[in-house]
């Protein structure tokens, strides 16, 4: 039995003078993954199954890269079965139960169901998997399968359903290429799937496609450097008045580790949103100092 627990301070501000220093405590994951030879039980917090990847990145820690941009990754509470051979190549499948949501934003104190949860049924999700290396040298190719159920405006259930496909491909010692696809509708609760649209018009599930992918140089033993690119594209028909339908981001970072735990990164994002009225633009320069443990 191994334990982990991720935290952060993204949880918001007090409502005081000097709310932006008094951060609240914010849960990413927990997990309690309890593990066999050929099989694990997870009962804990994290993403989805069928979307567990993210790009590499020292600028989007509140919510991972790619977000609304190709990225499904909302952590949700979930049961969680896996079973896998053994050698070189590791042939596995999985399982998961999730928590239901349907991304709603919530009020103070607000503590009434969702469109996800007024239907009384779980999240379900499905994966088959390949797995071979090891450590930095890992590599992975799945497919998986999402299905759930939201509550329109009448409490008319509509199917939340994706097919998703995972690649982490090193290549060689210094490349590695990393990504996700998805295809499917009423995506919103696996963190902004359809741009942030679950339902639309005429209460239906609104249709989407998207992905992300990201190379990765490694350089040296401490200069990484990568870019990629996301996109989410909604059924343009789908989408109320006033709606987005189209949303990509691209990205290019620098990591540089001088010596011991410092870490010092350099990122460039820009992102294009296009509604139904036109479109906007806005770019993001991040400049990060840590330390890694």
């Amino acid at each position: 039995f191994l334990g982990d627990l991720d935290v952060d301070f993204f949880g918001g501000q007090l409502p005081s003078s000097g709310g932006r220093t008094f951060p609240l405590v914010r849960l990413r994951t927990a997990r309690g993954p309890l593990s066999w030879r050929h099989a694990e039980l997870m009962v804990g917090q994290d993403q989805p199954l069928v979307a567990d990847l993210d790009p590499v990145s020292l600028a989007s820690i509140g919510t991972p890269g790619f977000t609304a941009a190709g990225n499904l990754w909302l952590w949700l509470p979930q049961v969680r079965a896996t079973v896998q051979t053994a050698g070189r190549v590791r042939l596995g499948a999985q399982a998961a139960v999730l928590a239901p949501t349907s991304g709603d934003p919530n009020g103070t104190f607000d503590t009434q169901f969702d469109a996800a949860e007024r239907t009384g049924f779980p999240y379900l999700e499905g994966q088959v998997r390949a797995q071979w290396g090891e450590g930095d040298g890992e590599g992975t190719v799945a497919v998986g399968y999402h299905t759930g159920r939201l509550a329109d405006a009448l409490d008319v259930e509509r199917e939340s359903r994706a097919v998703t496909v995972t690649l982490q491909v090193p290549m060689g010692r210094r490349f590695e290429f990393r990504g996700e696809a998805f295809d499917g509708q009423a995506l919103r609760g696996l963190g902004g799937g359809g741009i942030g649209q679950g339902l639309g018009v005429g209460g239906a599930p609104v249709r989407t496609r998207g992905g992300w992918g990201q190379l990765n140089l490694k350089a040296t033993p401490r200069l990484l450097i990568g870019g990629g690119a996301g996109m989410d594209d909604p059924e343009d028909a789908d989408i109320l008045a006033g709606g987005r339908v189209r949303n990509t981001t691209s990205e290019a970072h620098l990591h540089w580790r001088p010596s011991g735990p410092l870490v010092v990164g350099f990122e460039w994002r820009r992102t294009m949103t296009e509604f139904v009225s036109g479109s906007r633009t806005n770019q993001h320069l991040n400049l990060a100092f840590g330390f890694e443990f």
